[in-house]
Protein backbone atom coordinates (compact mmCIF):
# COMPACT_ATOMS: atom_id res chain seq x y z
CA UNK A 1 0.00 0.00 0.00
CA UNK A 2 1.53 3.12 -0.77
CA UNK A 3 -0.06 6.90 -1.08
CA UNK A 4 1.42 8.30 -4.25
CA UNK A 5 0.09 11.70 -4.23
CA UNK A 6 1.73 14.44 -2.34
CA UNK A 7 1.96 13.52 1.45
CA UNK A 8 3.41 15.61 4.39
CA UNK A 9 5.81 14.55 6.91
CA UNK A 10 6.34 15.09 9.88
CA UNK A 11 9.53 16.04 11.75
CA UNK A 12 9.83 12.44 13.01
CA UNK A 13 9.10 11.22 9.35
CA UNK A 14 5.65 10.01 10.46
CA UNK A 15 3.08 10.57 7.06
CA UNK A 16 0.20 13.16 7.45
CA UNK A 17 -2.61 12.87 5.13
CA UNK A 18 -4.78 15.43 4.47
CA UNK A 19 -8.00 15.43 2.15
CA UNK A 20 -8.64 12.97 -0.32
CA UNK A 21 -5.07 10.95 -0.57
CA UNK A 22 -4.88 8.24 -3.04
CA UNK A 23 -4.15 4.73 -1.82
CA UNK A 24 -2.70 2.51 -4.29
CA UNK A 25 -2.71 -1.19 -3.34
CA UNK A 26 -0.76 -4.16 -5.32
CA UNK A 27 -0.21 -7.48 -4.66
CA UNK A 28 3.75 -8.44 -5.39
CA UNK A 29 4.27 -10.46 -8.38
CA UNK A 30 4.91 -13.74 -6.39
CA UNK A 31 1.14 -13.07 -4.71
CA UNK A 32 -0.58 -11.85 -7.62
CA UNK A 33 -0.67 -15.16 -9.56
CA UNK A 34 -2.43 -17.28 -7.10
CA UNK A 35 -5.13 -14.19 -6.30
CA UNK A 36 -5.79 -13.75 -9.98
CA UNK A 37 -7.39 -17.37 -9.58
CA UNK A 38 -9.59 -16.41 -6.45
CA UNK A 39 -11.93 -13.95 -5.70
CA UNK A 40 -10.44 -11.52 -2.56
CA UNK A 41 -11.34 -8.31 -1.29
CA UNK A 42 -9.69 -5.58 -0.29
CA UNK A 43 -10.28 -4.10 3.41
CA UNK A 44 -8.62 -1.65 5.56
CA UNK A 45 -8.35 -0.70 9.09
CA UNK A 46 -7.80 2.18 10.92
CA UNK A 47 -6.11 1.62 14.24
CA UNK A 48 -6.91 -2.24 14.44
CA UNK A 49 -10.78 -1.27 13.42
CA UNK A 50 -12.44 -1.63 10.68
CA UNK A 51 -12.46 0.68 8.20
CA UNK A 52 -13.68 0.36 4.74
CA UNK A 53 -13.75 -2.57 1.99
CA UNK A 54 -13.80 -3.41 -1.35
CA UNK A 55 -15.50 -6.88 -2.02
CA UNK A 56 -14.02 -7.12 -5.35
CA UNK A 57 -10.96 -7.48 -5.42
CA UNK A 58 -8.14 -6.64 -7.85
CA UNK A 59 -4.82 -5.77 -8.48
CA UNK A 60 -3.46 -2.95 -9.15
CA UNK A 61 -6.15 -1.11 -6.83
CA UNK A 62 -6.92 2.45 -6.29
CA UNK A 63 -8.92 3.93 -3.38
CA UNK A 64 -9.38 7.52 -3.00
CA UNK A 65 -9.61 8.24 0.68
CA UNK A 66 -11.50 11.13 2.08
CA UNK A 67 -9.39 11.99 5.55
CA UNK A 68 -11.42 14.65 6.33
CA UNK A 69 -13.99 12.46 7.90
CA UNK A 70 -11.16 11.28 10.33
CA UNK A 71 -10.91 12.66 13.44
CA UNK A 72 -7.15 14.77 13.35
CA UNK A 73 -4.36 12.28 14.98
CA UNK A 74 -6.77 9.19 15.34
CA UNK A 75 -3.87 6.87 13.40
CA UNK A 76 -1.22 5.45 15.40
CA UNK A 77 1.91 5.33 13.17
CA UNK A 78 2.26 2.20 11.55
CA UNK A 79 -1.51 1.32 12.15
CA UNK A 80 -3.06 2.10 8.70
Amino acid sequence: MTFPKKVNLEEDNITVLKGKTLVHVELDKESKKYFQEMKFEIVFFLDGEFYAEEESGYSPYNWIWDTSQIKEGTCQPGRI
